[in-house]
């Protein structure tokens, strides 16, 4: 989680970026980009940091509408940073991407593990103002590409990420850190017992757990183990876990609802 002058400083913000992305285990050290534009207009862009070096560099055009995706090493991801904050452009391929950043900060959201945005938990990142939310309804075909209803079902496709209507994404730079201290894997409960498996990397970890069947709620707070177990009410309406620091801050977190009736039903 980023301090206010992090998220208020582009530079600083750069800064605290890259000392993230030197934390990241060497195998994830690159980074994602999947993008939609029309025209000189960004319609959506996310780039995915800590991801392995899958995938490759492609333009798909249909008329003026361009999808691009790029995998590119991670120590790369500060430069164009920098770029962005100079000339509102980000650089992918032989393309620029333009972005509106007048009077704008980057604004910080937590994901938890298993989001659309990566397999781990970490924190969303959006970059820039969104001018408009339309996005043309005409469908998107070309000879020998795969067909899409419309530039909002290329999105949601091409870019591995559910979007609306009014979705407030679109025309801003979103850019995904994951954090690899903690993450929740597994969760199982059965007849009352609630087991939790976690990996972690960091020591000092702790997990708290809440479960109610809307009477009453049961509390727990224990260090992290790898695998733990819970006695909870045979029928929990719902049940709530989080992996914490010694900073009280959340590392992951997972919410499952209505689960003693799913055993039963």
């Amino acid at each position: 989680m980023m301090t206010q002058d992090e998220l208020r400083q582009f530079d600083l913000f750069v800064e605290a970026i890259n000392r993230q992305m030197k934390r990241f285990p060497s195998r994830f050290r690159y980074c994602a980009l999947k993008s939609v534009s029309e025209g000189p207009k960004t319609l959506f862009c996310l780039v995915r940091a800590g991801v392995l070096n899958r995938g490759k560099t492609e333009v798909l055009e249909y008329g003026k509408v361009h999808l691009r995706g790029e995998v590119f090493p991670q120590d790369e991801l500060t430069h164009r940073l920098k770029d962005l904050n100079a000339t509102g452009k980000f650089r992918t391929g032989d393309a620029e991407l333009a972005f509106d950043l007048k009077n704008s900060f980057p604004t910080e959201y937590f994901q938890r593990s298993g989001s659309p945005y990566h397999d781990w938990p970490g924190h969303l990142y959006d970059i820039g103002t969104s001018q408009t939310n339309f996005v043309s309804s005409d469908p998107l075909v070309a000879p020998g590409l795969t067909p899409y209803f419309n530039a909002r079902d290329a999105i949601s496709q091409w870019v591995s990420l559910p979007v609306s209507d009014s979705d407030s994404r679109f025309q801003k730079l979103l850019l995904f850190m994951p954090r690899f201290d903690a993450r929740i894997g597994i969760l199982k409960f059965s007849k009352g017992v609630l087991e939790v498996e976690c990996s972690s990397s960091v020591r000092g970890l702790h997990l708290a757990v809440l479960a109610t069947d809307g009477e009453h709620t049961l509390r727990f707070a224990k260090a992290l183990k790898k695998k733990q177990r819970f006695t909870v009410m045979p029928n929990p309406t719902g049940l709530n876990v989080f992996v914490t620091n010694k900073g009280s801050e959340i590392l992951d977190s997972l919410l499952r609802m209505n689960v003693g009736r799913a055993e039963n039903a």
